[in-house]
């Protein structure tokens, strides 16, 4: 605590700085807890696991993250069972979104306000971000590396279209002077 001598009729005054409204731990029991983590890993969201347990996201966002004074986790337990939910929950996106890609969505066909039957839609965006996020080979962007003084590298990168991309380094090798030596002493190529 930081004191020091003030001109209040010869008191103490004291300037310690105040911090905010501590958060007080509500008391959490088992219940909540494997509430809390059962919704969140079946859908990867603490918002939506905390409106199901009946706290604030906040509240469990401390419970996974207080620390003693020497820096140790509170409730160890508690956030590596976190972790495990939350890629559980993971997981479970990435089964879904195969699913719709590979199996597709029913949805109802109308006519005239009726539904008349169903057709099957397949998302070939979710197999696409799926494939690009465990196959980095599949990523659709380009790299091309230009020609640059010696020691340094540029790269250039032009997201989705790999033709695009080339035609573009072209044109910018094209606008680049010739280097010294390279023309006929006049300013024109040999």
């Amino acid at each position: 605590m930081w004191l020091s001598y003030g001109l209040v009729a010869g008191s103490v005054v004291d300037d310690t700085p105040q911090q905010g409204p501590t958060f007080q731990m509500p008391a959490i029991d088992a219940e909540m807890e494997a509430t809390f983590l059962e919704i969140l890993a079946t859908h990867a969201n603490v918002s939506e696991a905390a409106r199901a347990s009946g706290y604030d996201r906040t509240t469990w966002y401390h419970r996974r993250n207080d620390r003693d004074e020497d820096g140790e986790p509170l409730y160890p337990d508690f956030a590596a069972a976190w972790e495990t939910a939350l890629g559980e929950g993971r997981d479970a996106l990435r089964l879904e979104a195969r699913r719709r890609g590979e199996h597709g969505v029913s949805k109802p066909v109308f006519y005239q306000g009726v539904v008349c039957g169903h057709i099957q839609e397949y998302s070939d965006t979710l197999l696409c971000r799926l494939l690009e996020a465990h196959c980095p080979e599949h990523k659709r962007t380009a790299a091309i590396d230009l020609r640059t003084p010696p020691g340094e590298q540029v790269r250039l990168e032009i997201a989705p279209d790999i033709d695009r991309a080339r035609r573009v380094a072209e044109l910018l090798i094209e606008l680049e002077p010739p280097d010294e030596g390279e023309d006929g002493g006049d300013g024109t190529p040999e």
